[in-house]
């Protein structure tokens, strides 16, 4: 769909931004050997990644609510903060822990546009979103 992929600093995945509008982002995370539930990992994720921004608005309910994606159970949440340029993101953070393995898929656009954005893209893209077998047939 013309979105620009790139890897992400310090941890494995990709993210892909609409060059149209940088602040549209999607990222899609994996982190090695989880050591809480879901649930936690996305309080975690939330705290390290969001907590910290100018005008952060916390989750609410802080825990997160469950959504299927993929045929899996994610702990999701949805997050705001002011950008640089004083526009306000919505964030929207989903997590499990699949086969041992952490997943983090991250979807972030101007809140005014963040349905909208949803409808065109990122439901879309969560929509498509499976686990594959991997090894050898």
């Amino acid at each position: 769909m013309g979105w620009q992929a790139s890897a992400l600093p310090n941890v494995t995945g990709a993210q892909f931004v609409n060059p149209q509008q940088p602040d549209q982002i999607a990222a899609f995370k994996r982190l090695d050997n989880p050591t809480a539930a879901a649930d936690q990992l996305l309080a975690a994720e939330i705290q390290t990644m969001y907590a910290s921004k100018p005008g952060y608005e916390a989750p609410q309910p802080p825990t997160g609510q469950a959504a299927t994606i993929g045929g899996e159970t994610w702990s999701t949440a949805a997050i705001a903060y002011m950008n640089d340029n004083q526009t306000k993101e919505h964030v929207i953070i989903c997590v499990t822990v699949h086969q041992g393995k952490t997943f983090v898929l991250e979807f972030q656009a101007p809140d005014a546009q963040f349905a909208q954005v949803s409808t065109a893209y990122y439901n879309i893209m969560i929509g498509k979103f499976q686990f594959t077998q991997t090894g050898t047939p």
